[in-house]
C-alpha cells in the first residue's frame, strides 16, 4: 500500500478499497501537482505570470497530503487486511 501510495495518485487508498476516499484523494494530488507543475514551467519560460507564492503553498499542500495518504494507507492495511 505504500508504494502505491507513493507512485499513484490515491494509489494506497485504492489497494485498501476505499475507493470514495481514494478518488477525492487522487483529484486533490492531481489538482496540486498541476498548480505546481505550471508555476515550474512558468517560471522556467520566465513569464511574467509566475507566483512564487502559489509554487510554495501548493508544493507544501502536496508533499503533506502524499505523507498523509501513505500513513492512513498503512493502517487501513493494518485494520482490514489479515496477515496471511
Amino acid at each position: 500500500a505504500m508504494l502505491y501510495s507513493i507512485i499513484f495518485p490515491g494509489g494506497g487508498l485504492f489497494y485498501t478499497e476505499h475507493y470514495i476516499l481514494a478518488s477525492v484523494s487522487a483529484l486533490v494530488e492531481t489538482a496540486c501537482f498541476i498548480i505546481v507543475l505550471s508555476e515550474v514551467i512558468c517560471y522556467l519560460s520566465k513569464l511574467a505570470a509566475f507566483d512564487q507564492g502559489i509554487a510554495i503553498t501548493f508544493g507544501i499542500v502536496l508533499i503533506t497530503h502524499k505523507f498523509a495518504n501513505i500513513y492512513f494507507s498503512k493502517q487501513f492495511v493494518k485494520e482490514y487486511i489479515p496477515v496471511l
